[in-house]
């Protein structure tokens, strides 16, 4: 099952059981609904609580991956590399082997440059900015 499906699934048993917020009074399950005064547990708030114990850790986890800082030159220069190797990045046909050290200095220059635009990019467009 993939992320997507087992997120839906969460989802769809949220749905369908008995509004919230629950608390605890003893032995009872209360809802602060204005429909529901005590919960009656059934079989949809049985799969949701059911499932709690699998679906939180699993909903902690996505969190914590989302949470984790991107690292943009990273992930720029892979994409550099990718299109570099596919042959889409247009050098204007200078040879990155050349001999001439000045020309290789350039040229790393111009990859550094590409590199920082592509990271901004991909900031701008994580960051909805």
């Amino acid at each position: 099952m993939t992320n997507e499906q087992r997120l839906r699934e969460i989802e769809a048993r949220a749905s369908a059981a008995t509004p919230g917020p629950w608390q605890r009074d003893g032995g009872y399950i209360l809802s602060k609904s204005e429909t529901v005064g005590f919960l009656t547990v059934g079989p949809r708030d049985m799969a949701f609580i059911a499932a709690a114990r699998e679906d939180i850790p699993f909903l902690l986890e996505r969190l914590r991956a989302a949470r984790k800082p991107l690292h943009y030159e990273a992930l720029a220069q892979a994409v550099y590399d990718r299109l570099a190797a596919e042959g889409e990045m247009d050098m204007g046909g200078v040879d990155f082997e050349a001999p001439d050290d000045r020309l290789k200095a350039r040229l790393a220059e111009v990859r550094a440059e590409r590199v920082a635009i592509i990271a901004a990019a991909l900031r701008d467009v994580v960051e909805g900015k």
